[in-house]
């Protein structure tokens, strides 16, 4: 067995109460991280993607367009 410290134990977060502090420690430990700003970050390509084909569409007159890519 190996000893740890009580602020080291990663259980004392599915068993404790813990302070703001040591909600942090807990769910860096378990590896959990915000993903807040990259579903915005996503959802805004999404967007960008949508509208540049939609403008794109909206240029052709019933003609090919040569997508080139780079």
């Amino acid at each position: 067995m190996v000893y740890t410290l009580t602020d080291s134990m990663i259980a004392d977060g599915l068993t404790k109460t813990l302070t703001a502090r040591k909600h942090v420690r807990f769910t860096k430990q378990i590896g959990l991280v915000d993903i807040k700003g990259e579903i915005g970050r996503r959802r805004e390509l999404e967007k960008l993607t949508k509208d540049y084909f939609n403008e794109l569409e909206d240029s052709l007159e019933g003609g090919e367009a040569e997508v080139v890519t780079s």
